[in-house]
């Protein structure tokens, strides 16, 4: 049996596809404004510390979430139990006031209306971390449709060269400063 793994923070985003070749995540998402301080308080940079700093445990894994005209997200991971866990998550009745800080609209993925579609984003960022009060056990996730690997794999290989090249006094500077709560 699956441990029970619950999404707080997930951060929103979309993927401009006008970007042929994107140096950094930055570059190849717009987030959207999520509205709380935790969004706002190191959080994204703070995940993508813990990611650099674990990268050859990720994996991409295919999900069984499709949207209404076919496209399958993708998860970037380190935990095998995610990509099931958001198919789960999405089929929830109700699953915005679920944990979550702010909504994800991944419940919103499957329908085909043009409220969902207007607002549909096509990036999610997972950037819980483990040692909270919920005791969270999911981790760093982003989530993509599949037409964007290419462009995410690009950006995600520039972050992880550019991580490797710091020293690492460097390194340890960014995890101090980003990383707060979660050991590496």
């Amino acid at each position: 049996m699956m441990k029970e793994i619950h999404f707080r923070l997930i951060q929103r985003g979309h993927v401009q596809k006008d970007i042929a070749t994107p140096n950094q995540i930055d570059s190849l998402v717009h987030w959207d404004y999520m509205g709380s301080y935790e969004f706002e308080a190191g959080a994204l940079p703070g995940s993508l510390v813990r990611i650099l700093h674990n990268f050859q445990q990720y994996q991409l894994f295919p999900t069984d979430l499709f949207s209404a005209d076919g496209k399958r997200v993708m998860v970037f991971t380190r935990n095998s139990e995610i990509p099931r866990k958001l198919v789960d998550f999405a089929d929830r009745p109700n699953p915005r006031p679920y944990d979550l800080q702010e909504p994800s609209y991944l419940e919103d993925v499957r329908k085909n209306n043009a409220y969902a579609n207007e607002r549909m984003p096509s990036f999610w960022f997972c950037i819980d971390d483990s040692t909270d009060k919920w005791n969270f056990l999911n981790g760093d996730w982003m989530a993509m449709f599949e037409e964007d690997v290419p462009a995410f794999l690009h950006a995600m290989e520039k972050e992880k060269a550019k991580w490797d090249s710091y020293s690492d006094e460097d390194r340890q500077s960014f995890i101090s400063r980003w990383v707060t709560t979660l050991p590496l």
